[in-house]
């Protein structure tokens, strides 16, 4: 419950606050050339309380989201009012301080971007380390070969490998390296320098159709972690319970193969090098051997109720897939194969047979998990049973230990306030740059407009970020908000501040305004467009919470 009250505190003050820095760059930017400015309100809708100073209402209103600032002579929606003389109208300034009061908020949002990372990277912040994840067959990771490429040898990028360099651009986070990809063209080269290899690697970027912009089958790492908790586990892959229609249609299940399955192998007699037989460990020697088929018709061996199965399928390429399926979903179970009867866990109520579903440390933002000292452990009797949470010291040794995975995490640290604030305005300038390339993505094909995201997937990213991570972490990701909404409003949308900063410079070289007409025809368009991309947008973030 508090999660959930402290992520949705982070939300309104994360939406609120973003769009009053803009706004606040305007106000101040207005007041600075002395356009009078009617109000400056924190939130919408009807005012809950007012206070005026200098001809100026500051507000407080009844919607805790966003705010306005409304000047003299300017109003998007009504360019016909009516002239005026008063040397206070923002329509009588010279078009240098109209720029400036335009360009004013856009740039305080990229102020407070290099204030947010420069703070960020100051105080120390737990970042996904830009490190490969499994290798996938069929991936772009997988079919990587070193430079020059003449010699088509192969990469063999392997799990942990660091990316430190992608085209050039030097990577500190998981983060940054989808960043640097996503804007690439389709069928791009990408080069890579790999901490463990001399050589450059070459990795062709591929569209990718679920999100819409290029991939190169790049996984988070994780890491195991070992604690000595008094009991260990042996880890199992079954079919996860979930079925929907369309999996009822795949392989899998018209082969027979059901929920709570226990699968065990998986033969590929028809392999180019030779049969093969994958022993299942883990969920990646599952997916990574159906992956890997290439459509040949694999042998899964599995368990039910204790009884030995065999069962054929012939993995199937949807024309919405990247790669091949059977139609099911692994899960990993983990049963207590060995408690100490002494231990806390065995008090509790843990026993042999157990299902464990994982443990939760009390800070799961601390990097280093050697330093976990307490969580809770979360198991259920069987399968299909309830979960019971169970509180757990952590000692600092024992005989049995449970082993789990977690995503990895490292901590980014500048060893000084001035080389922060030159890493936030590297970052700030670097992820500027993406985003235009995002934009020219769009124009160009290589980005689909399935990859735009609305204020639901935003604010949906908000919560979650200020519910389950640090503050740094959120702060961050604000940061982050906080540059694209900067960069975006450089861009000439009619009613967007680029826009009017396009009209600015016209009058400046013709020396006398558009004519107000064609701005009054021009801003519905802009209406039309920016309407138009919402509606994509909140469609695709309702998509990404329903999946079909």
């Amino acid at each position: 419950m508090f999660d959930w009250l402290h992520g949705a505190l982070g939300l309104i003050l994360g939406f609120s606050g973003l769009i009053f820095v803009h706004e606040f760059g305007h106000f101040v930017l207005a007041k600075w050339h002395s356009v009078r400015v009617y109000v400056f309100s924190l939130g919408m809708g009807p005012y809950l309380a007012t206070y005026t100073w200098r001809g100026t209402v500051y507000a407080l209103s009844l919607i805790p989201i966003g705010g306005y600032v409304k000047l003299m002579g300017q109003d998007d929606l009504n360019p016909n009012a009516p002239p005026s003389r008063d040397k206070d109208d923002y329509r009588n300034k010279r078009p240098g301080q109209k720029a400036a009061i335009l360009a004013a908020g856009a740039i305080f949002n990229l102020l407070f971007t290099v204030f947010a990372f420069a703070l960020c990277y100051w105080q120390g912040m737990p970042v996904g380390p830009p490190r490969i994840g499994n290798v996938a067959p069929g991936t772009p990771l997988a079919a990587a070969v070193l430079h020059p490429m003449s010699e088509n040898k192969p990469a063999k990028l392997q799990p942990g490998d660091r990316i430190l360099e992608v085209n050039g651009v030097p990577v500190k986070t998981y983060v940054e390296v989808l960043l640097q990809v996503s804007g690439a063209r389709k069928g791009q080269d990408l080069y890579l320098k790999i901490d463990r290899l001399v050589d450059l690697v070459v990795v062709k970027a591929r569209h990718d159709k679920k999100f819409g912009a290029s991939s190169i089958g790049l996984d988070n790492y994780y890491e195991e972690v070992p604690l000595p908790l008094g009991f260990t586990t042996e880890d199992r892959v079954v079919i996860d319970p979930t079925v929907d229609k369309k999996m009822l249609a795949m392989p899998a299940a018209q082969a027979g193969l059901a929920k709570d399955d226990e699968v065990r192998e998986v033969a590929d007699p028809d392999a180019p090098d030779g049969p093969v037989v994958t022993e299942v460990k883990d969920i990646y020697d599952f997916v990574n051997a159906v992956r890997g088929s290439g459509g040949r018709t694999l042998t899964l061996t599995y368990l039910r109720n204790g009884e030995r199965k065999t069962a054929r399928v012939t993995p199937v390429k949807p024309a919405d897939a990247e790669a091949y399926q059977i139609g099911v979903r692994p899960d990993m179970r983990r049963y207590v194969v060995d408690i100490d009867k002494d231990s806390e866990a065995y008090g509790k109520g843990l026993r042999d047979g157990c299902f464990v579903l994982g443990f939760i440390p009390d800070d799961p933002n601390v990097e280093n998990w050697k330093e976990w000292k307490s969580g809770r452990l979360v198991w259920k009797k069987e399968a299909g049973g309830r979960k019971i949470e169970t509180r757990l010291t952590v000692p600092t040794s024992g005989r049995l230990v449970f082993t789990q995975t977690r995503q990895a995490v490292e901590r980014l640290k500048a060893d000084n306030l001035g080389t922060a604030m030159g890493m936030a305005w590297d970052d700030t300038v670097r992820f500027s740059g993406s985003v235009f390339i995002v934009l020219r993505g769009l124009f160009t094909g290589d980005v689909s407009f399935k990859a735009l995201s609305g204020p639901l997937g935003i604010g949906g990213g908000i919560l979650h970020i200020a519910a389950s991570q640090t503050f740094l972490n959120y702060l961050w990701f604000l940061g982050f908000i906080s540059l694209n909404l900067g960069v975006l409003q450089f861009v000439p949308i009619p009613l967007l501040d680029g826009w009017h900063l396009l009209m600015v410079l016209i009058e400046k070289v013709k020396g006398s305004p558009v004519p107000m007409r064609v701005q009054e025809a021009f801003q519905y368009v802009g209406l039309f467009i920016i309407a138009a991309l919402l509606i994509l947008a909140t469609y695709n973030d309702i998509a990404r919470f329903f999946p079909k």
